[in-house]
């Protein structure tokens, strides 16, 4: 794989207790990254 090839997929896994934004964080990824 080299430098310029673009990432079309990524998982990423939030891991926190209840109540410390993990909604909040993906959904200000989701609307960052928005197709």
């Amino acid at each position: 794989m080299s430098a310029s090839s673009k990432v079309e997929n990524l998982m990423l896994i939030l891991s926190s207790p209840s109540g410390a934004g993990k909604t909040t964080l993906s959904k200000k990824i989701q609307q960052k990254y928005k197709n």
